[in-house]
């Protein structure tokens, strides 16, 4: 009966052990290899544009198209160092609104008060829309300021204009000032050029590790594939184990009844 358990039962169940966790090792690949949604609701363009910036650095990224818009999906465990170097990148950037979109309104009639505001919001928008296309920089933001007229004003108060950008380190942002300057004021009546100020600012460059990270993260040191091997090489030894001690408590059961 010993041999007869040994040459026959033994196997099978190993045989029907090893498929089951052959089927767990499985599962666990599948459900860490899963992708999920970093950013929706992008256009092409932007998707486009971070999906290069990931491949780039390493990361798997691909971009799904849903309705109008564009997901940018990556692996799960990617999820933070995609982050990181997109933000390094200023990606995602921000959406702009146009001057049709900020004169739509479903009022019939708006006030003097709203459509200058209107106005002026529209122009700040413009603006930094087109600064944002000079290469190196990452985002732009512009802020002008026009004071009411009044024709009984002698001494009208001088329009006035500032504008933050955020550029790559890398580029020397500094001989684009003129050329912003200028954009600005042909764009606005009655501003000076000596009444518009530039603020420029470089885009972060620390690095991923950080220095609040004492150990690197197990991604960084091998391939995401082989890193989870090694987690999961673990799990299914002990699974093996126990299988190999509950049959061979059953098999020293089974020996002394006999």
């Amino acid at each position: 009966m010993w041999l007869n358990f040994k040459g026959r039962g033994f196997p099978e169940r190993m045989a029907r052990s090893a498929k089951r966790i052959a089927v767990v090792a499985a599962l666990g690949l599948a459900l860490a290899a899963c992708k999920t949604d970093l950013y929706t609701g992008l256009d092409e363009r932007q998707v486009n544009e971070m999906t290069a910036v990931l491949l780039t650095e390493g990361i798997e990224a691909s971009r799904v198209q849903r309705d109008d818009t564009f997901a940018l999906q990556i692996e799960r465990q990617d999820m933070t160092n995609a982050v990181a170097v997109l933000s390094r990148a200023g990606l995602p950037r921000d959406n702009f609104t146009s001057l049709g979109d900020v004169f739509s309104t479903d009022k019939m009639v708006s006030t003097p008060f709203e459509e200058r505001a209107r106005f002026m919001y529209a122009m700040n928008q413009e603006l930094a829309e087109s600064i944002t296309q000079i290469g190196g920089v990452t985002s732009a933001r512009v802020h002008i300021m026009l004071p009411e007229s009044s024709p009984l004003d002698r001494n009208p108060e001088a329009a006035r204009a500032s504008v933050f950008i955020y550029h790559d380190p890398v580029v020397e942002m500094t001989t684009h000032v003129p050329v912003i300057k200028k954009l600005i004021v042909n764009s606005i009546s009655d501003l000076n050029y000596e009444d518009v100020s530039i603020a420029l600012f470089p885009a972060s460059t620390v690095s991923q590790s950080g220095t609040g990270n004492i150990l690197p993260s197990l991604n960084s040191l091998v391939p995401a594939n082989i890193s989870l091997l090694l987690l999961l090489v673990p799990l299914v030894l002990l699974i093996i184990w126990v299988q190999l001690r509950r049959r061979s408590s059953d098999t020293e059961q089974k020996w002394l009844l006999k």
